[in-house]
């Protein structure tokens, strides 16, 4: 008994070649977007604002569109707020030049000038500052492996590496750290 198995070749290229019927233009393009993402129980998780998106398409080693899904889109000038589970917690707000989210928004990469913000409910605001952020969404992380600049009321802190998770309030600064920590006195 002789069998054969014919199967399409899942691999990914970055970008697909250029032919006269297929150019490096984007699938769709999309002005002054808002992309909303709703837990199952209804309430806002994230809010994506951007001046431009770009959807473009990946292809297979034969040429073949994949499903849209596998594609990416291009952002200019996103801003990206996180809101917590707790209603009275303050959101999260992100910006950058440009980005890109891919697998269908659970990761957004966004490089040029990003910027992280965080109203505190003492007062004052947490802000980091770095050049390159992968930030996951809906599990609310976000991480970099450039450097990154903190401060907040408490002090200032460098850092080659971070990973923040916004759930928590945590942030794991990786490698090369320094920082001013000033304590509050007890009032």
């Amino acid at each position: 008994m002789l069998v054969i198995l014919l199967w399409e070749n899942p691999e990914i290229t970055q970008t697909k070649p250029a032919t006269e019927t297929q150019s490096q233009a984007p699938a769709a393009n999309i002005q002054n977007s808002k992309t909303r993402q709703f837990a199952a129980t209804g309430r806002l998780q994230y809010l994506l604002v951007v001046d431009k998106a770009e959807q473009y398409l990946r292809y297979n080693a034969q040429n073949r569109p994949l499903e849209a899904k596998r594609g990416y889109t291009d952002l200019s000038n996103p801003f990206l707020t996180l809101f917590s589970e707790q209603p009275n917690q303050t959101p999260w707000k992100i910006t950058a030049d440009h980005g890109r989210a891919e697998n269908n928004g659970s990761l957004i990469t966004l490089w040029g000038n990003v910027v992280v913000r965080k109203d505190l409910e003492t007062g004052g605001e947490y802000r980091l500052t770095t050049d390159k952020l992968d930030v996951k969404p809906v599990e609310q992380i976000a991480e970099s492996e450039s450097p990154v600049s903190i401060t907040s009321p408490e002090g200032i802190a460098d850092s080659v590496g971070m990973r923040l998770n916004m759930i928590t309030n945590i942030t794991e600064l990786l490698s090369q750290v320094t920082g001013i920590y000033e304590t509050q006195p007890a009032p």
